[in-house]
């Protein structure tokens, strides 16, 4: 979840020391139906952006190059997300449906339980993509793209900014702990995955003619392209640890992994194929925090910059929700509804994309079109969805999230609202209002609970529905 002051939450002097301020459902998919934004409920976004600003990232093991512009976003330079592309038209189409799947994991310190449980849900997402006879594809990336609450020295593990990770977890076990907050979740990892490491054979994009090494799980025809059963390498794969940056931004960080999967030499690239329905799935239990680098002094100067977030001594994550959030309705809610808004560095509504906290939307609806409109001429489509802080029940619309303050005050500092829903682990999710809309905008199966004890139905439901287009 969301990252607060260890002072507030520990009463440590030395953990002060060490985090310093300073620092349409499936018809979208149909085979050849052009594809039309959803409706949303809510108010439209203000302006349309038209340049990707730099986002703030460092290098991570599985890369030490920059990508375009070298500030960690690829759209910088000469790419825009209105140039995004999907791999070349040259040569047949391969037969057969296939998937490219993009996993977005959370991971933040209160994540252990969910991660174990997600890659407990490894067997039934391989068995829904096999049971299909599909070609796919799977890659991961975490929502850390850093933030200046963030400071490098007290968040040992670089933030992916939309890179690929093809390790096993058991590869970077000290990942799931973090002494600050002396958190250990070692075994949401051990527990499950039995394998040291993730071999991978090196395979062919469409558009090179040489075989390389890829940073994503594929199978074609049946034949992977890693030692062990999918199964088990995806279980080994889907849990990223728990030390991540709690300024989660997994917009953000899918905005930049499609971006890398076409910048050449990025090791994401050729990720994306031409013909491949494409699902991209958020998992967090937190809200959007995908910041503008320009107005990041947000996160550092708490006077005058966001005293629009009152009662914290230090900025918590309830600033994210209060810069891309409104509810209507009379406090403490519950409120009759919550919309995304874009409020610049004091709060007021409006903003334009480059003085506003958070990312306009636009900038992710507008990159997922574009894909979409590349895709379509191959018959194929773009499908997003999350398990995120929604009620269970809410994916088969059988519940609705309920908007209301926490009823903790210290919760309320550290988050600006009350858990979308809670695990019988006492674990919290929080509503994920930008999230909710951009799916509306773009369609895909519906959000489900991050909260639920299994992600098998979940995951078996959300695959079918995408499968049954195809």
């Amino acid at each position: 979840m969301g990252y607060r002051d260890p002072m507030t939450r520990l009463d440590s002097p030395l953990l002060a020391l060490l985090l310093i301020p300073l620092i349409p459902l499936i018809a979208i998919g149909v085979a050849c139906k052009p594809s039309t934004p959803g409706e949303s409920d809510t108010e439209a976004e203000s302006a349309t952006e038209t340049t990707g600003e730099a986002t703030s990232a460092g290098p991570t093991s599985s890369s030490d190059s920059e990508p375009t512009g070298g500030t960690g976003d690829p759209s910088d330079g000469s790419t825009s997300h209105a140039d995004v592309t999907t791999e070349t038209d040259t040569g047949p189409l391969p037969s057969g449906s296939a998937l490219d799947i993009l996993f977005v994991i959370d991971n933040s310190g209160t994540m252990g339980a969910a991660q174990s449980r997600l890659a407990a849900s490894a067997p039934a997402i391989i068995a829904a993509l096999e049971g299909a006879e599909l070609r796919y594809r799977i890659a991961v990336t975490t929502t850390d793209v850093g933030n200046p609450r963030c400071n490098p020295g007290s968040f040992p593990r670089p933030p992916n900014a939309g890179r690929f990770d093809i390790r096993s977890c058991r590869e970077h076990i000290e990942d799931f702990a973090w002494e600050p907050l002396m958190i250990e979740e070692s075994a949401a990892c051990t527990d499950l995955c039995a394998h040291d490491s993730l071999g991978v054979t090196p395979t062919m994009i469409q558009e090179e003619l040489g075989e390389a090494p890829r940073a994503w799980i594929e199978s074609d025809d049946g034949v992977a392209n890693v030692d062990i059963p999918v199964a088990e390498a995806l279980t080994c794969l889907l849990p990223q640890g728990v030390n991540g940056c709690g300024f989660e931004a997994p917009l953000e960080a899918a905005y930049l992994a499609l971006q890398r999967a076409t910048t050449p030499d990025e090791e994401n690239y050729g990720f994306l194929r031409r013909e491949a329905d494409l699902l991209v799935v958020l998992v967090t239990d937190e809200v959007d925090c995908s910041y503008v680098p320009n107005q990041d002094s947000i996160f550092v100067d708490p006077d005058p910059n966001w005293s629009w977030e009152p009662g914290a001594s230090s900025a918590t994550s309830a600033v994210c929700w209060n810069a891309g959030v409104q509810c209507d309705g009379d406090e403490p809610g519950p409120y009759t509804s919550c919309y995304a808004v874009n409020r610049d560095l004091f709060g007021d509504v409006g903003a334009g994309p480059a003085l506003s906290v958070l990312h306009h939307l636009d900038r992710y609806s507008e990159q997922l079109q574009t894909i979409i409109g590349d895709k379509q001429q191959y018959g194929a489509s773009v499908h997003f969805t999350a398990l995120a802080g929604v009620p269970e029940g809410y994916a088969d619309g059988q519940s609705e999230i309920a908007y209301l303050d926490d009823p903790d005050p210290a919760q309320q500092i550290s988050f600006g609202i009350g858990p979308g829903c809670v695990d019988g682990l006492g674990g919290r999710g929080l509503p994920p209002v930008r999230i909710r809309e951009l799916h509306d905008a773009v369609g895909g199966p519906q959000l489900d609970s991050i909260c639920l004890a299994s992600y098998d139905g979940a995951f078996t439901k959300m695959l079918g529905e995408v499968i049954s287009g195809l």
